[in-house]
């Protein structure tokens, strides 16, 4: 390799980490307070993955060509969520999850963690309607428990998922002001 191929080579490798530090930066996580040396902020460990990278092909494939999308439904989940349940400390995972799929936050456990606690919220709240025992059962009994590991699920189907948790309670209102 002669200098001024390796030069140009430098400079293919500069504008891609510009490029993907740029479209990092642009992603729209939340910004919780995470404890420092321990929790580790997703836009943090995408940049620690350009460390160790020498070849521009290897830096533009750190971020996932979808990833900023799934990072906008995944805050169109919270703002749907509203203030059915708290997300503090699910939005301070979410702001920890990356693309991993070994360990860590992946967005698997994120998913499972944001349904799950939806899901065991909306129970609690179907007791506290009082509604008869046989109805209460039937508004619970829609939502099953999925697993942590190996659930296949997507953000995709945590939005219709979320949508239709919470619209089973507005109903399982209806059905308890019918009972007034």
């Amino acid at each position: 390799m002669n200098l001024t191929t390796f030069e140009t080579e430098l400079n293919k490798i500069k504008k891609a980490l510009t490029k993907i530090i740029k479209d990092i930066e642009a992603l729209e996580y939340p910004n919780p307070q995470l404890k420092p040396n321990v929790e580790i902020h997703a836009k943090a460990k995408f940049k620690a993955k350009l460390n160790i990278l020498i070849k521009e092909e290897d830096i533009l494939k750190v971020l996932p060509s979808d990833w900023a999308e799934k990072v906008k439904k995944y805050n169109e989940v919270f703002i749907k969520i509203g203030t059915f349940i708290k997300t503090d400390s699910l939005k301070k995972g979410f702001a920890q999850t990356d693309n991993s799929t070994d360990k860590g936050r992946t967005e698997e456990l994120l998913i499972y963690n944001i349904y799950e606690t939806l899901r065991a919220n909306y129970e609690k709240k179907i007791k506290n309607l009082n509604l008869e025992m046989k109805k209460s059962k039937e508004f619970i009994e829609k939502f099953v428990k999925i697993k942590q590991k190996g659930h296949k699920k997507n953000v995709e189907w945590l939005l219709v998922e979320v949508t239709k948790v919470l619209n089973e309670f507005k109903n399982a209102e209806i059905e308890k002001n019918k009972m007034a």
